[in-house]
């Protein structure tokens, strides 16, 4: 399990969730199991939830498992969902603001950065922000699509 939660992006509380309570659902049991073991993590954490964390931490194990079975079958994981349903799927890369442009030119449909500025920046975060994508549009081009996670941020 150790090495899944140093490369899983779900971050160290969900993988501590993996470790000690999800696990025992994990070890032993038949990876083609996917809706059981599902079923057995989800119903566990009925008395803590089912968001943030616990979610990030099921979603981890649940894609871990297709990704288990697919390679197991010798097959891509979209052939053990249900097969393919259109020619490409377009794709954007988060980054943090100061690399995004390093990723222009590779063939991604845009870039998205966390907003760096909250709640707590007021308005001249906001300011700072529209800064931020004037940069971005000056130095990435009318082409690549901008966005922005902006989870908190709020105007005044």
């Amino acid at each position: 399990m150790g090495g899944f939660c140093a490369n899983y992006g779900g971050g160290e509380f969900a993988c501590a969730v993996i470790e000690k309570h999800f696990k025992r659902f994990l070890i032993g049991q038949d990876p083609f199991n996917i809706e059981l073991i599902w079923d057995q993590m989800n119903r566990s954490t009925l008395p803590y939830g089912l968001g943030g964390v616990t979610g990030m931490a099921m979603a981890g194990v649940d894609i871990a498992l297709y990704d288990l079975v697919a390679k197991a079958q010798k097959l891509p994981v979209y052939k053990i969902l249900g097969g393919q349903t259109k020619e490409s799927i377009p794709c954007y890369v988060t980054i943090h603001p100061d690399f995004v442009d390093a990723w222009r030119d590779r063939g991604f449909l845009g870039v998205k950065i966390a907003a760096p500025w909250g709640v707590e920046s007021g308005r001249q975060g906001i300011k700072n922000t529209e800064q931020l994508i004037t940069r971005l549009r000056k130095n990435l081009g009318d082409d690549l699509e901008i966005m922005i996670d902006c989870y908190l941020v709020v105007g005044y």
